[in-house]
């Protein structure tokens, strides 16, 4: 499992390496920008927001999806970019080598969001078919997928707006119109609940804790003979003092707690 890494969680070498490149972005010096990034992301498969600067700087440098086949522009064969499961890394860097010069691709973008499932990154798995999305539109199969992608996650609000542009391509998809309704539905109930645990006070230990078993009157409680002094009675009333041997009680008498009842023996 690849968890995501932040900014703050950067070495200082490896955060050198991000200020540069973000120098580089703000100069235009993309292809630099991108050398900086790649070899960060690929030292740190987990920093996503190193990803998305470098699949930012792949996109000023190739702007326009590429047309062609459904394998156009592959280097590597479909059996590598869909690799076993034992080096994470190893496959993500792989990918990330196809998508330089072309990012919008849709197999190698596929393969990422699946290679990125397997090894436990939902969000990168997001970032690569958002990617697509951004660069084809058009591709209903693709949205279906993302969209799906969000349901499980439970995230029902970007579920809807893709779920809403595959409606607005087209109008009789059926699926698409029903699941929109759902997922709206859902994301106005989970941000309304939101809102609720927001507004509602903090709940007191005591609420917390529930009401407290009701104290017996102090009339009813029992006494020993023995237990004269003000320590000796609170010693007996919170249980910490034993019965004297030479009390006499009956058999029915009952030692009164806060919170239960006890025979005395």
């Amino acid at each position: 499992m690849i968890e995501t890494i932040t900014e703050e969680q950067l070495t200082p070498q490896q955060a050198e390496f991000w200020v540069r490149a973000r120098q580089a972005v703000d100069m235009n010096n993309y292809p630099y920008a991108v050398s900086l990034l790649k070899a960060l992301v690929k030292q740190l498969p987990g920093f996503l927001e190193g990803r998305r600067a470098l699949r930012a700087c792949e996109i000023k440098l190739n702007p326009e999806a590429k047309k062609g086949g459904l394998f156009s522009g592959m280097k590597i064969s479909t059996s590598k970019l869909t690799s076993s499961k034992k080096d994470a890394a190893t496959q993500l860097s792989a990918l990330e080598d196809e998508l330089e010069n072309d990012p919008y691709s849709i197999p190698v973008n596929e393969a990422l969001y699946t290679a990125a499932m397997d090894v436990g990154f939902p969000d990168l798995a997001a970032f690569a078919l958002e990617t697509v999305r951004q660069g084809h539109p058009g591709n209903k199969k693709m949205l279906h997928m993302l969209a799906s992608h969000y349901v499980s996650r439970d995230m029902p609000a970007q579920a809807a707006e893709v779920y809403h542009d595959l409606v607005k391509l087209d109008p009789t998809d059926s699926v698409a119109v029903k699941s929109e309704k759902d997922c709206m539905a859902r994301a106005t109930m989970q941000q309304q609940k939101w809102e609720e645990a927001k507004a509602s006070p903090v709940r007191s230990w005591k609420n917390a804790l529930g009401s407290f078993p009701p104290v017996m009157p102090r009339t009813s409680r029992t006494w020993p003979p023995c237990a004269t002094s003000p320590a000796s009675m609170n010693r007996w009333r919170t249980g910490r003092m034993p019965i004297p041997s030479t009390t006499t009680r009956s058999a029915s008498a009952t030692m009164i707690f806060p919170w239960k009842t006890r025979p005395l023996k």
